[in-house]
C-alpha cells in the first residue's frame, strides 16, 4: 500500500485524491502504523446498531458520510 501526499504535509489516503500529488516514502515502521490505523474500524461487525450507524442518524448524514468522516479522522490520527 502507497500513502500519498499533497504539496505541503498533509496525507491523502485515496488514488483518486492523490493522482497528481508527491509520493511519500514511509519507514518501515510508519508503514506498519499507517496498515494499522488503516484497517482500524470504529463498528464492532455483532453490534446490532454500529457506531457507523449511529453517527450518520444523530448528525442527520448519509451513512457513506459518516464512513468517510470516520476515515478521515483515522488518517488525521497517521499524520500528527
Amino acid at each position: 500500500m502507497r500513502a500519498r501526499r499533497q504539496q505541503g504535509s498533509n496525507f491523502c489516503y485515496t488514488e483518486d485524491r492523490c493522482k497528481d500529488k508527491l509520493d511519500v516514502v514511509m519507514t518501515p515502521e510508519q508503514q506498519a502504523l499507517y496498515d494499522r490505523i488503516a484497517s482500524f474500524s470504529l463498528d464492532d461487525p455483532d453490534a446490532p446498531f454500529p457506531f457507523s450507524h449511529k453517527l450518520a442518524k444523530e448528525n442527520g448524514w448519509t451513512l457513506a458520510y459518516a464512513q468517510r468522516a470516520i476515515a478521515n479522522i483515522n488518517g488525521s490520527l497517521f499524520s500528527r
